[in-house]
C-alpha cells in the first residue's frame, strides 16, 4: 500500500479516497474549500442584492396633462395651492391650473426674478418695483416703488414679503398691501434668496457673510463669515448652508459658530434638503451626498450623470435631483440606492414640484421645460415594480411618517404676524341744527370723495391698483 511522506500525512489511503491515478483527496481541506465556496456564494448574493435597486416609491409616472405656454420661461415658477405661475421671456406671466393644465390667465408683466406666491397674490419684481397680481385673474393689486433695482428673488411667508436691493438694503413689506415696515443697510448686496424661519430672517450676502435679523424689527442678531459666497440657508435646529468655497456647513442657531463642515470637489449648488436624520446636498463635482445632520458623518454618496442646476428635493419618500438634462433621478434617502429615472419631454427649467395633498385630478408632480412646456404627472397604472433584493421587503406596509416640523424645532416661536392695516376713522357727524346735505344740483355730476391713507414719515406708500 502506498504511503504519503512524513509531514504530509502518514496514514494509509483507503481505496475510496483514491481518484484516478491515486491522487489523494484530503477530506479536511475539502471541507475548508466547501466552507470557503459557501462564504463566497453568500457574499455574492449579498453583493448582488446591494447592486439591485429597490422598488421605486415614486415611479411609474404617467403624463396627466401637458400645456404649451407659447414661450420659454425666464425663471423658476411659483406655486400656489391651485395654480403654477410662470414668468416667460416675452414679458408675460401665465397662471396654469394644477389639476388639468388650463391656462387661467396671462398678463403682460416682465420679471427680473422668479415670482413669489401666497395668500391669493403673486408678486413679481421688475427693475425698481414690486408688482402684486391677484391670483384669481392677474389684476394688479398693489405696487411698491424702491430706490434701487431688486437684487434677488423676493421671499414671501406668513404675511411677510422680504426683498434685497442693489443698494445693499433689505426691505420688509406687509404682503397684504405692500406697505414698507422696516429697512436695513447690509453693507453688501443680497444675491441669493433669503430664508424666513421662526422669528428670524437669514440673509446670505455676496461678501461671504450670513447675517441674521429679527423679522419683526430688523435688528441684527449675529453675523458670521464663511469662505466663498453662501447659498440659500436652511434653518431648523441649526443652519445648513453650502458655499462656493466647496464646503457644506452646519452653523449654531444662537451665534453662527461652525459646528462642522464637509469638503466637496466643487461649489455647492442650490439649497439643501433634509429629513429627520440626514441632510442632502449636491455640488458642482456632480455628486449627491447625504450626511448625518447632527455629526456631519457621510452616510452615502452617489455620482450623477448630469450637471445639477438646483438643490435636491424630497419628493414624497424619494430624493429627486434634476439638472441640465431631461432626466430626473430619484434616490432612496436612507441608502442612496437608485429609486428610478423619469425622462421629461425636454430639458428641465427648474426642479420638479411635488403637489401637496392628494388632488382629485391625481397630479403628483409638475415639471417645466426650457422650451415652455409644463406637464402634470400622475401615478402610473400596472403591477408594482418588484425587486430581487435579499432579504425581501416586509409584507406589512411601512407606518406613516410624521411631518418634519413635528420632530424638529424651528428656531423657537412661530413667525410674528405683520402689523394689520390701519383703518381710517369715520368723520364726526356735524351739528344737529345743520341743514341736511341736499346733494349736487340736478344735472351736475357728484364729485368723488377723497380716499387713501397717508403713508408713514420717511416711507413711500404703495400705490394702489389702476
Amino acid at each position: 500500500m502506498r504511503r504519503w511522506p512524513a509531514g504530509i500525512g502518514s496514514r494509509e489511503v483507503p481505496p475510496a479516497e483514491r481518484y484516478y491515478s491515486e491522487v489523494r483527496v484530503r477530506p479536511v481541506r475539502a471541507r475548508r474549500g466547501a466552507v470557503l465556496l459557501a462564504a463566497l456564494a453568500v457574499a455574492g448574493v449579498a453583493a448582488s442584492a446591494q447592486e439591485t435597486p429597490a422598488p421605486s416609491p415614486i415611479l411609474p409616472l404617467e403624463p396627466a396633462w401637458s400645456t404649451d405656454l407659447g414661450g420659454s420661461p425666464s425663471h423658476a415658477p411659483a406655486f400656489g395651492p391651485e395654480a403654477a405661475y410662470v414668468a416667460l421671456r416675452d414679458g408675460t406671466v401665465a397662471s396654469v391650473a394644477l389639476d388639468d393644465g388650463r391656462i387661467l390667465w396671462c398678463v403682460g408683466q416682465p420679471a427680473d426674478w422668479a415670482p413669489a406666491a401666497a395668500d391669493d397674490l403673486v408678486v413679481v419684481a421688475y427693475d425698481r418695483r414690486l408688482f402684486a397680481l391677484a391670483a384669481r385673474d392677474g389684476a394688479l393689486a398693489w405696487t411698491f416703488a424702491a430706490d434701487a433695482p431688486v437684487s434677488a428673488p423676493p421671499v414671501w411667508r406668513s404675511g411677510w414679503l422680504v426683498a434685497g436691493l442693489e443698494s445693499g438694503d433689505v426691505v420688509a413689506l406687509r404682503a397684504a398691501d405692500g406697505l414698507e415696515l422696516w429697512r436695513r443697510r447690509l453693507g453688501a448686496v443680497l444675491r441669493t434668496p433669503p430664508s424666513i424661519a421662526g422669528q428670524r430672517l437669514y440673509l446670505p450676502l455676496e461678501d461671504g457673510r450670513i447675517t441674521v435679523l429679527q423679522l419683526a424689527s430688523g435688528d441684527t442678531v449675529w453675523t458670521r463669515s464663511v469662505g466663498g459666497r453662501p447659498r440659500e440657508v436652511l434653518a431648523l435646529d441649526a443652519l445648513f448652508v453650502g458655499s462656493t468655497d466647496n464646503f457644506f456647513y452646519r452653523l449654531a442657531l444662537d451665534d453662527g459658530a461652525i459646528e462642522w463642515r464637509w469638503r466637496t470637489g466643487g461649489d455647492i449648488v442650490g439649497a439643501p434638503g433634509i429629513d429627520a436624520e440626514r441632510v442632502f446636498f449636491v455640488a458642482a463635482d456632480n455628486v449627491v451626498r447625504a450626511l448625518d445632520r447632527r455629526s456631519g458623518v457621510q452616510r452615502w454618496r452617489e455620482p450623477l450623470p448630469l450637471r445639477p442646476s438646483d438643490g435636491p428635493a424630497l419628493v414624497g419618500p424619494a430624493l429627486a435631483v434634476a439638472g441640465v438634462s431631461p432626466e430626473v433621478r430619484f434616490f432612496d434617502p436612507r441608502s442612496g440606492a437608485g429609486a428610478g429615472i423619469f425622462r421629461a419631454p425636454g430639458e428641465l427649467a427648474a426642479r420638479p414640484f411635488l403637489v401637496p395633498g392628494l388632488p382629485a385630478s391625481g397630479t403628483r408632480l409638475v415639471v417645466l421645460t426650457v422650451d415652455g412646456r409644463i406637464a402634470g404627472l400622475a401615478a402610473g397604472y400596472g403591477p408594482p415594480r418588484a425587486t430581487l433584493a435579499f432579504p425581501p421587503p416586509p409584507l406589512l406596509p411601512e407606518p406613516a411618517r410624521r411631518a418634519l416640523a413635528e420632530v424638529l424645532p424651528v428656531d423657537g416661536a412661530p413667525l410674528p404676524p405683520p402689523p394689520p392695516p390701519v383703518v381710517p376713522e369715520a368723520p364726526a357727524p356735524g351739528p344737529s341744527d345743520a341743514p341736511p346735505d341736499a346733494g349736487p344740483p340736478p344735472g351736475e355730476p357728484e364729485e368723488p370723495a377723497a380716499s387713501g391713507e397717508p403713508g408713514s414719515p420717511g416711507t413711500e406708500p404703495a400705490s394702489p391698483a389702476g
